[in-house]
């Protein structure tokens, strides 16, 4: 039995030794291991697993708010019966993130409104809870920030903020022209990612090929292409073979980029 005077201590150990959970679930724990008779192995399995689980959930949490998603939807809310097109079980080895660790770039191609935002962020979740530093970013927004940064002798520090992450998403590409200054300092964070790992990029654009070529990472495409004009709203989705060997630094007069798997 544990007297009011022990279970202040062992509160306060636990306030010492940063385990806040285990201090305000101390006395419920301690309750449920008497009325099961646990072992004192078997008690400290579950003040530690607990400990462990809040401590990853605290973790995941704060990598989700850190990688700046638009919005916070998991894959497995994702709405297969609207795009039955979609490799289901591609997407789903992608959820594994073995291409983070295989450095294979994901793409995402198609007209708005098919999901790609959602592929993308369920995409980036699943690699937060895999242990993964991941930021989203559109073209846009990052081209300025790296415009900015190279007007104010800064491009280093800026070009940083995308390198460092192991997982970089990249939105509307093609949304908007990109110049050649712009297409030139994506050049660089193309070339500064290589080593640190790969990206997934989305557009609307129906071909990647002719827009980005050259820094060599390998690509697989569950895109859906672009349909007639007077079907858009019901795009398909087609897979290229597997083991194509594209790379992407922007050509001349071409900033398009896109996401494919």
């Amino acid at each position: 039995m544990t007297t009011p005077a022990q279970l202040k201590r062992l509160q306060e150990h636990c306030q010492h030794l940063r385990l806040f959970k285990s201090r305000g679930r101390l006395e419920a724990l301690l309750q449920d291991a008497t009325t099961t008779e646990a072992t004192y192995g078997d008690f400290l399995e579950a003040v530690l697993t607990e400990e462990v689980s809040s401590k990853a959930e605290k973790n995941v949490t704060m990598r989700t708010h850190l990688a700046r998603f638009p919005f916070v939807k998991t894959l497995e809310a994702f709405d297969w019966s609207y795009q039955p097109a979609l490799d289901k079980k591609q997407v789903q080895g992608l959820a594994t993130c073995r291409f983070i660790e295989t450095g294979e770039g994901v793409i995402l191609l198609g007209p708005p409104g098919v999901g790609k935002t959602h592929l993308a962020v369920g995409l980036g979740l699943k690699a937060i809870q895999h242990g993964y530093r991941v930021l989203f970013t559109t073209a846009a927004a990052m081209l300025a920030t790296l415009t900015k940064g190279l007007s104010e002798n800064r491009l280093e520090e800026k070009l940083k903020l995308y390198t460092v992450p192991r997982l970089l998403l990249i939105d509307e590409i093609g949304y908007l022209p990109i110049d050649r200054q712009g297409a030139n300092l994506f050049f660089q964070l193309i070339s500064r990612r290589y080593e640190r790992g790969p990206m997934i990029l989305q557009s609307e654009l129906h071909e990647l090929g002719g827009g980005l070529r050259g820094s060599g990472d390998r690509h697989r495409d569950p895109r859906p292409p672009s349909p007639p004009r007077h079907h858009r709203h019901h795009p398909r989705r087609q897979l290229p073979p597997q083991g194509e060997n594209q790379g992407w630094p922007p050509e001349r007069g071409r900033g398009d980029e896109r996401a494919h798997h």
